[in-house]
């Protein structure tokens, strides 16, 4: 209590949350004084820190501009922890090129984009780590298999989880060292290998544009189904696109839709 109510600087006070939160995993049980300890520091870390919000996701004004022509104009999304949004629209109606704003991939012509509550311009190479995403096709190679590719993904990202393949792929419902390669997958199997390479990092943020292309309507359902797991048991939050109503309509409690 000392430390966090003596006036001291916003960084000390992260430092003793740290030092708290440290003691709270390896210690489950941990004194009240200690919890209330992080209680105080947190609120007021949030308080002192203009940049701190309770939203993961949260755009001000965001604008994309291409000429003359307007692709996202002035949107404010706000996306809270451990939901599902879904933004609905027709093809062209600046789904894809707000996904891509958020991913750092297409500069803003006006607005800011706000991630983990800090500001994604500057920030990238500590932010986007803790993002999946599905973006158009990622580049697999054809002479691969499915597990083959995501090892090499998993090796560029540094993963250290052995099991993180075969995870992944079981969530999409793909074969796990299957020997049938890349080049010979189906539209819906490429589609399924794309997002559980999105997952593979075990992200906090899932970011899936069209997640549903290519997949027959029982692949759609078993998406479906995979993306409410992911939100409700691991706590994922979870943005994706679609103009299909059928994905987007997805009877949780957590689920937020934008047109």
């Amino acid at each position: 209590d000392y430390y966090a109510s003596r006036g001291l600087g916003d960084v000390y006070k992260r430092q003793v949350l740290a030092m708290v939160l440290l003691n709270l995993k390896e210690n489950s049980r941990s004194s009240p004084s200690v919890l209330k300890l992080a209680v105080l520091c947190w609120g007021q870390i949030k308080k002192e820190d203009g940049h701190m919000t309770d939203d993961l996701i949260q755009t001000k004004g965001l604008t994309k501009r291409y000429g003359e022509q307007t692709s996202v104009n002035d949107l404010d999304l706000h996306v809270k922890p451990g939901r599902i949004y879904g933004l609905l629209g027709r093809n062209g109606a600046g789904k894809t090129t707000t996904m891509r704003m958020l991913l750092g991939l297409t500069r803003p012509t006006a607005g800011t984009v706000t991630l983990f509550g800090q500001p994604l311009r500057g920030r990238e190479k500590t932010i986007l780590p803790r993002i999946g995403s599905l973006i158009e096709s990622p580049g697999f190679y054809p002479n691969l298999t499915g597990t083959e590719n995501l090892a090499v993904f998993a090796r560029l990202r540094k993963i250290k989880d052995p099991r993180a393949i075969e995870t992944a792929l079981a969530l999409v419902n793909l074969p796990y060292r299957d020997k049938k390669l890349y080049a010979k997958y189906s539209l819906g199997m490429k589609q399924r290998l794309a997002i559980a390479l999105a997952i593979l990092h075990d992200p906090e943020l899932l970011i899936l544009d069209e997640p549903i292309n290519g997949l027959d309507p029982i692949g759609i359902a078993e998406v479906r189904d995979f993306i409410r797991e992911l939100c409700r048991a691991r706590g994922k939050t979870i943005l994706l696109s679609s103009h299909i109503l059928s994905l987007i309509h997805i009877s949780e409690p957590t689920r937020r839709v934008v047109i």
